[in-house]
Parts: C-alpha cells; sequence; structure tokens
C-alpha cells in the first residue's frame, strides 16, 4: 500500500487538519509528522500545549496509521528517512 506524509505545525486540531487525514487516505496509509516544541519555537510559534500531550492527541485521530517525530519545520530530511509515495501539505 501506498503512503502519504503530511505535519501540522498547530497545538489545536481543527476540521481542516481533520479535512487533510480524509483526503490523505485516499491515496494510502497516513503518516503524520509532529513538531517537537523546539521545532515549534523555530517556526515562530511558541506551543500552549506540552509535545507529550500534542503526540498523544494526533495518535488518537482516527484515519492515522503513524505518527512520528518531527524536529525541522522543513520536510526534506523526514521525506528521505520515511520515503513516502506522496506528501500533503494543507
Amino acid at each position: 500500500m501506498k503512503t502519504v506524509y503530511t505535519c501540522f505545525t498547530t497545538d489545536a486540531i481543527h476540521e481542516g487538519h481533520l479535512n487533510i487525514i480524509r483526503q490523505a487516505r485516499k491515496y494510502g496509509q497516513v503518516i503524520v509528522g509532529v513538531l517537537t516544541d523546539q521545532a515549534m519555537i523555530r517556526f515562530d510559534r511558541f506551543p500552549t500545549i506540552p509535545f507529550e500531550e500534542r503526540l498523544a492527541l494526533v495518535k488518537g485521530l482516527e484515519g492515522i496509521s503513524r505518527v512520528v517525530v518531527q524536529d525541522t519545520i522543513l520536510y526534506d530530511e523526514i521525506v528521505r528517512q520515511l520515503r513516502p509515495d506522496y506528501v500533503i501539505h494543507g
């Protein structure tokens, strides 16, 4: 089965994120990256929810096959590691 990668740069999951997951599932198994606190700060967003809570929140969403830690805002390294068939960015 094909794999799809996406990453969320937010503390709050909303309908837009759920729609990305729904659409991504049409292409294969969905892997979601969760930014570390340090990556979010470098991206100019201070997390309001600690990393572990954000990780658990995403893991609890329906339709996700796997959740991984993304420690940079750039996708290049994680894409090299995971080699997904598709990358979806909202």
